[in-house]
Formats: C-alpha cells, sequence, structure tokens
C-alpha cells in the first residue's frame, strides 16, 4: 500500500487480528469432512480460499456476523526510505474485534 501513496498521503484499512467466526467455521468444516489440510496451514494460521471449495461456500456468514503488535507493524512498513505513521484508530461497533486504521505516509523514521 505505501507503493501507492504520495507524500502525506493516507490509508485506511480495518483489521482484525486472528480468526473470523467465518474462518473457523472453515476449519471445524475441514476438520469434519477430512479435507482440512487441502486449505489449511495450521501452523502458519494461513487459510487458502481459494483451495478451500465447498467447504468456503458451506461457511459463509454475512459480513455484520464477522467479528499492540499492529503499532508495530506499521511502524516497521517501509518502502524507499517512507514509511507510514499512526494518526487515527476507532472501534468499529458494526463489527465486533475489528478496528480501523488511519495511517499516513511520511519519510521513513519520522512522526505526523
Amino acid at each position: 500500500m505505501l507503493d501507492l501513496l504520495t507524500d502525506s498521503g493516507q490509508v485506511r484499512a480495518s483489521i482484525k487480528l486472528g480468526l473470523y467466526p467465518m474462518d473457523t467455521r472453515m476449519i471445524n468444516l475441514g476438520r469434519e469432512r477430512g479435507c482440512l489440510e487441502q486449505f489449511y496451514d495450521a501452523e502458519s494460521n494461513i487459510i487458502d480460499f481459494g483451495a478451500a471449495g465447498d467447504v468456503l461456500i458451506d461457511a459463509l456468514l454475512p459480513h455484520g456476523d464477522i467479528a499492540p503488535g499492529l503499532v508495530a507493524l506499521i511502524a516497521a512498513a517501509t518502502v524507499d526510505h517512507r514509511g507510514l505513521n499512526l494518526i487515527d484508530a476507532a472501534q468499529l461497533p458494526q463489527a465486533p474485534s475489528t478496528r480501523m486504521y488511519v495511517a499516513e505516509a511520511v519519510p521513513a523514521g519520522q512522526d505526523a
């Protein structure tokens, strides 16, 4: 995303750390059907949605049901001597456990 920003440009992203309820449902369905290893890597906690097939379709939930290391991750992001500075964060009441973050492109190491 940083490559797409001009100086002082802003990126807004909602981020939920951990698994969404749909992810947990997919893992449970994969276990039940004996196909979990086809789309889920438990060591990295990564789901390959393209490989999940019918499990993905059967696990879909409405988006409204999708329920301190991030600041360090944002601060560590640098591209071509530019970085991101977190300037705002807010809890999203319609999406439990999800926050909206606003970060601004700045020269690397500079706070806004």
